[in-house]
This record gives C-alpha cells, structure tokens and sequence, in this order.
C-alpha cells in the first residue's frame, strides 16, 4: 500500500505545529490544494463552503513566503496584544514626560538636545538589556529555540532605544516649529511606537530565520 505524502512536509514548524494544534487534520481541499501551490503552478480550489479552501490557499502563502507569520502563529496568542506595542508605549510615554517637564520648568533648551538624546538612548538601551535578559529567558522555557530568543531579546532592545530617542526628540522638534508638543506629540509617537515595534521585530526576523528550527 503506498503512502500518502504529508500535505503538512512543506511547510515550516511554526505553521506546522499551530495547524496541528488548531485543526484535527487537513481537508480534502487542502490535501489536494497544497501540492502544486507549493510547486508554484496556478491553482484553482473548488469546493463548497465550510470546506477549508480560503485557509488552504492562505497558510500555503503565509508557510512558505514569510518566516515572521510563522513566528507570530507560534506566539503564545494570550502575548500577542502586549507585544511589542504596548511596552514601547510606556517607554515613550516616560521619555516624552521627563522631555515635557524639563521644557516647561525650563531645565531643558532646544541648544541641548545632543545630551538629552544621547542619555535618553542609553537609558532606552540599559533598560532594553534588562527587559530583554528577561524576556529571553521566558522565550527559552516556552521554545527552546535559540533563534527565536534572539530574535526577540535584540529586537527589544534596538525598539526600546529608538522609543527613547523618539519620546525625547519629537516635543522637541515640536516646540522648535512653534507647536505645542503636549497636544501634538501624541500622533508622530504612536506611529513611532508600531513602525520601530514590529519593523525591528519582524525585520529581525527576517533576516534571521535560518536560526528558526
């Protein structure tokens, strides 16, 4: 009796073990579908509703082309919210709240911004380190995957120290075009915070993932 080839072979262990957790077993569409996707022929699924056709044509998208969904599909989904938005976030959040304060009790001029930034970016990268010393070693419990440890550690501290020269630099960019940096910080930070987040992270990634088992 000849044995049918895994539809699952293809495709990365991160999207392996996520559809082997999520499904009980790939469907006919799927089982059909994924062999000439894969060998990168045009392929058209027909099949009725309900039948897994849109996840096959999907996960052989994300398996094959992007190392980073993988590793997103492997995340721990209760992390996923929390991670990296929202610690950049309060990371901004104090180094915009110590640049305000030393602007208004007039501790800080525009002429020293050098220094501000510099301390700033060292405090981003000490306190990087240590979140991401802790972070890693979660990751090596949970993965055992040296890879992902750094990727994860270096992205965080690369993110945090870009937070910390974004959370000074902006009010004062603001207050030198003669806005209010209080009520005009708000919207460049936030951009900051998702567009330094997940481009170091998932760019990290990226580049990495032949360290990813």
């Amino acid at each position: 009796m000849t044995r049918r080839p895994d539809p699952l072979a293809a495709f990365r262990p991160a999207v392996r073990r996520w559809f082997e957790a999520s499904f009980a077993a790939p469907t006919a569409a799927q089982t059909k579908g994924w062999p000439p996707i894969v060998e990168g022929r045009s392929t058209l699924l027909l099949a009725p509703t309900g039948s897994g056709k849109t996840l096959a044509a999907f996960l052989a998208a994300i398996g094959l082309a992007s190392i980073v969904i993988a590793i997103m599909l492997a995340w721990p989904r209760r992390w996923n919210a929390r991670f990296p938005g929202s610690l950049l976030g309060l990371v901004i959040a104090t180094a915009l709240a110590v640049t305000m304060r030393g602007l208004v009790l007039r501790e800080i001029t525009l002429r020293q911004w050098p220094r501000l930034v510099w301390k700033e970016a060292g405090a981003g990268f000490v306190n990087g380190l240590a979140i991401a010393a802790t972070t890693a070693l979660g990751v090596w419990i949970w993965s055992r995957q040296l890879g992902l440890v750094v990727i994860i550690a270096s992205s965080m501290v690369i993110s945090m120290s870009i937070a910390c020269i974004a959370g000074a630099m902006v009010p004062l960019i603001m207050r030198r075009l003669g806005q209010d940096p209080a009520t005009a910080s708000s919207i460049f930070l936030t951009t900051v915070t998702d567009v330094c987040g997940f481009l170091s992270f998932l760019g990290i990634a990226t580049l990495l993932s032949g360290m990813l088992g």
